[in-house]
């Protein structure tokens, strides 16, 4: 029998109990030796032959699993980590189902869970991210388009990246390439006014938006109402109530500005689907959503109380409070720009790691879903914050 068995991070006692057990019974331990702790050979039994794979070739890997097979050993393939991730494993399985070795595997700690354990630090955040994704700069090792870097990284997911440490540079570049805003085009008139991509498809959502508008807005009646007013109706009414249970009468002048933002959001978390760029990847445009919404939230609290009120109110409930509450006017615009943008920026990983497994038939359903699915829940959490910034401002 042969047991694939991960070694886990790098500790000696980070192996599983069951991969030390197989470790301890083997005849045969084939271990990656520029990869995996020697200390952990230690735990061999007596008479146990170590055979250091970083010098043999796969033909000679498998010579020995061959013959340990025809004389009914033991044998422990010892690898670094989780056999699973980048383990090499699927060729040595290859061969040993066609010579109709036994074999099976048990799973290691990897080095990516030992990382997060060290630095004290959670991959899935709420709020932040509740993906995450493995990948790999291409070295020699070639890498898809469609998996590299860049790619991923506009899922805006945690990413956990292997075997790149002596491309830190590249890293970075790639990383950084999905957070820059290129050019459209240029208006030639006082030096050149640079037009950002997320200006020009933020033109084409109002221009859609307009046109949908219009063409809903046509020929409504008061009796005898058709299926689309029905639905536009309905619709409307329900995002109103929305607003208006957490207004509130006092704020229901403000349930305008926040549909508008809301199926803004919306629409532009979800224009990938159409082949474009986010506008919400433009740090500049969460910023100017953000800014705009604390203004109106500021705004809401001078109407409610007057100027000496709203002054006022940053006192409460105790002068000590002070500080905080002015810091906090800062904060605010600043959390829902961040929020919104770092969630954004990582919107299809799971779709890319499916089209790995599944490039042609799956993808297709699942990607509507993710990318329908996050679109809408960032623009429910940036209107439902402002809302509730703004009901606490007029209270």
């Amino acid at each position: 029998m042969v047991h694939i068995v991960g070694a886990g991070p790098g500790a000696e006692d980070l192996i599983t109990v069951r991969g030390l057990k197989f470790l301890k019974q083997a005849d045969i331990v084939i271990y990656a030796g520029s990869l995996v702790n020697p200390g952990l050979l230690k735990e061999t039994k007596q008479g146990a032959v170590i055979y250091d794979s970083a010098k043999m070739t796969l033909e000679q890997v498998m010579e020995v699993i061959e013959q340990a097979w025809k004389e009914q050993k033991e044998v422990v393939r010892l690898h670094t980590g989780d056999p699973c991730i980048y383990g090499a494993i699927r060729e040595q399985m290859d061969a040993m189902d066609k010579f109709g070795i036994k074999y099976d595997i048990c799973p290691g700690v990897s080095s990516f869970c030992g990382t997060a354990a060290a630095l004290q630090m959670e991959y899935t955040l709420p709020g932040i991210s509740q993906s995450v994704i493995i990948t790999r700069m291409a070295g020699r090792t070639p890498v898809p388009e469609r998996e590299s870097i860049r790619q991923f990284a506009s899922h805006q997911a945690t990413m956990v990246v292997f075997l790149s440490t002596g491309m830190l540079k590249e890293l970075s570049e790639e990383l950084m390439a999905e957070l820059n805003c290129e050019t459209a085009f240029t208006i030639p008139i006082f030096g050149g006014i640079p037009v950002a991509e997320s200006v020009v498809v933020t033109w084409i959502i109002m221009a859609v938006l307009i046109v949908a508008a219009f063409f809903l807005g046509r020929n409504l009646k008061v009796e005898n109402v058709g299926k689309r007013q029905l639905v536009v109706e309905t619709v409307i009414g329900g995002l109103h109530n929305f607003f208006y249970d957490m207004l509130g009468e006092a704020g229901k002048r403000y349930i305008p500005y926040m549909m508008t933002v809301g199926i803004y959001i919306a629409i532009s978390n979800m224009i990938g689907l159409f082949g474009l760029k986010s506008p919400t990847k433009d740090v500049g445009v969460t910023g100017a959503l953000a800014l705009m919404s604390i203004i109106l939230v500021e705004y809401a609290g001078i109407h409610q109380k007057g100027v000496k009120g709203f002054l006022k109110s940053f006192a409460e409930p105790i002068i000590i409070m002070l500080p905080m509450n002015i810091l906090e006017v800062f904060i605010r615009p600043l959390s829902l720009c961040m929020r919104l943008f770092g969630n954004i920026l990582g919107a299809f990983v799971i779709m890319e790691l499916i089209k790995i497994v599944a490039p042609v038939l799956v993808p297709v359903p699942l990607s509507l879903y993710f990318d329908l699915f996050d679109g809408f829940i960032q623009a429910y959490v940036f209107v439902f914050l402002t809302s509730l910034f703004i009901k606490e401002s007029i209270e």
